[in-house]
């Protein structure tokens, strides 16, 4: 049995010959570390890598993808993982370099900055907007809505997931793209309450660009889709099941009704504890596996399957504690008692709860891997 078919089975609800393995964002310090060399990973940092080639131009961006492409082959052939998926890039070119780590960006909302963190090995926004405008949100909403060219993926992602096909495709699954979720910021959640109305309306057109994308996808060859958004913090969703059904489920009804018409498979991911959403997500939307499971925020994946014995579930490591701070022998033992209570079952792929972060005991984390497949 090879990745793919290991995958599928596990969707529907078969026992494969043992436990799939899928990690979607390493940090370079793990990647470097587990191949014995120095390697780009798949996590924030490589943003960072992502800008300096951008800025230095078309040939050396040219270098960096080749690059990346070589060191993310090797790396999933040294895990043997069962699915494959494209990079989280930014697809965006900076305006110029302000320092050795931050970066200038310009775009139609006007002038931002991205620097990157040595310490934490991240690469996101230097600095935030004081106050929260609703209003210029509302406007560029409604400009979005009159004109946009329907445009859902930079044709960088198109390139890389033609290029996962092709070298993947016939031994590993290749997971496709979709996101769907209200964001994370202030003046998103300010409007909710404002105009909810308005952001139904805007999620209705990201929903419809999706179900496009998704079809694009599946004539490709595509059956898994790795989807969803973040839409909870550790104390529980950061809007209320009401609002969520009122303003998102029918729009992510469609993005996983799409899926499934195309006989995929479609995962919600998200972190913090989505109690509260179970039922919204799993059953009334439909989604077929749950990502990012947050172990930290309280989301414990035996008392989830005990709750959802049909519902896939990916992960299984906290990335953010036990992997961090646990030695080989309690992340081993973690991994072991993971496998005791789900392998019998299925529908588990074993992963890090999000990310393998910089400072993951990587020999505890290659220990538990064994543990989980034997």
């Amino acid at each position: 049995m090879n990745g793919r078919e290991r995958i599928l089975l596990t969707f529907q609800g078969g026992i494969p010959d043992k436990v799939p393995v899928f990690e979607q964002s390493v940090a370079g310090a793990v990647v470097s570390e587990i191949l014995g060399r120095s390697a780009l990973g798949f996590a924030s940092d490589v943003h960072y890598h992502e800008a300096q080639s951008r800025l230095a131009g078309a040939s050396a961006y040219e270098d960096f993808i080749g690059r990346w492409k070589e060191d993310y082959a090797a790396f999933v052939r040294a895990l043997d993982m069962d699915m494959v998926a494209a990079p989280w890039f930014l697809w965006e070119t900076p305006v110029r370099r302000l320092d050795e780590f931050a970066f200038l960006y310009r775009n139609e909302d006007g002038e931002y900055v991205r620097s990157y963190e040595p310490r934490s090995q991240t690469f996101s926004l230097a600095r935030a907007e004081c106050g929260v405008n609703t209003n210029a949100l509302r406007a560029k909403i409604r400009k979005t809505l009159r004109e946009d060219n329907g445009q859902n993926y930079d044709g960088g992602y198109w390139a890389l997931l033609k290029w996962l096909i092709e070298i993947f495709g016939n031994e590993r699954c290749v997971a496709g793209a979709s996101f769907f979720a209200i964001p994370m910021r202030a003046d998103w959640l300010m409007l909710l309450l404002e105009d909810a109305g308005l952001v139904r309306e805007y999620l209705d057109f990201v929903a419809e660009r999706d179900v496009d994308a998704i079809r694009k996808q599946a004539e490709m060859g595509v059956r898994v889709f790795n989807g969803g958004g973040d839409l909870a913090a550790n104390s529980g969703p950061l809007y209320s099941p009401a609002l969520f059904r009122e303003v998102a489920l029918p729009g992510l009804k469609k993005i996983i009704a799409s899926a499934h018409s195309r006989d995929g498979f479609y995962i919600f991911r998200t972190d913090g504890n989505i109690r509260a959403m179970e039922d919204l997500l799993f059953e009334e939307a439909g989604a077929d596996a749950y990502g990012e499971i947050d172990i930290d925020a309280g989301m414990d994946l035996i008392e989830l399957r005990r709750r959802r014995p049909q519902l896939v579930l990916w992960g299984g490591l906290a990335c953010g504690s036990l992997l961090l701070n646990g030695a080989e022998r309690e992340i081993v033992n973690e991994a072991r008692r993971l496998r005791n209570a789900l392998r019998s079952g299925g529908r588990w792929i074993f992963a890090s709860s999000n990310t393998l972060l910089p400072g993951t005991n990587t020999r505890g984390y290659l220990a538990a891997l064994r543990e989980v497949r034997q």
